[in-house]
């Protein structure tokens, strides 16, 4: 009779496996989560949509000390792109830039009546008349024709299913009336 000096029986090799198995469950499991923080994700996004619809609403647009109420020649200066002179909003060249986003995620704004929540047609934009200083309520079409006329929109246009996005709505009142104002990422 010969005498092997292996030693190795099979629970040992089934000990081995298992652990072997454990170790590669642990690594495909763990390993992403590790990885995450430095992933954009939509939790981010809604954040950002947030803070950027909270500061229009209650600080660039108006006044900290009356939130919701936003001042009529502050916001038809956002909407138009023009200098902010003595108003809250950055001065930048894109709409991110103006609330002060990096510029990775585009970014609409959005003027409309309560309630309606569908952007897609243009008709439910409000428009502030040049002519008689006040809040109309016109499809997008006709605010860019009128002389001087702003259409309360500014961003590139956002089209509904085409990429995965966040938005965040806000009732305000602009002269005098309760408006929607929209802020959509994506």
């Amino acid at each position: 009779m010969t005498h092997d000096t292996r030693a190795q029986t099979t629970i040992d090799l089934a000990v081995g496996i298992s652990l072997f198995l454990l170790v590669l469950t642990f690594v495909f499991l763990f390993v992403p989560d590790l990885l995450e923080p430095f992933n954009t994700g939509s939790q981010e996004e809604t954040v950002a949509v947030n803070r950027a619809a909270d500061e229009l609403t209650q600080r660039q647009l108006g006044n900290a000390s009356e939130p919701y109420v936003l001042n009529a020649t502050c916001t038809a200066k956002f909407f138009d792109r023009e200098d902010p002179g003595s108003c809250n909003y950055g001065d930048g060249e894109t709409v991110g830039q103006q609330l002060g986003l990096d510029g990775r995620l585009s970014v609409n704004v959005t003027v409309t009546r309560v309630g309606h929540p569908d952007l897609s047609d243009g008709d439910d934009i409000h428009c502030w008349d040049a002519d008689t200083t006040s809040l109309t309520v016109k499809s997008s079409g006709d605010c860019t024709s009128g002389s001087g006329d702003v259409a309360l929109q500014a961003g590139p246009s956002f089209e509904q299913g085409s990429v995965s996005s966040v938005s965040a709505r806000r009732v305000v009142t602009l002269d005098g009336q309760a408006v929607s104002l929209t802020v959509v990422m994506w």
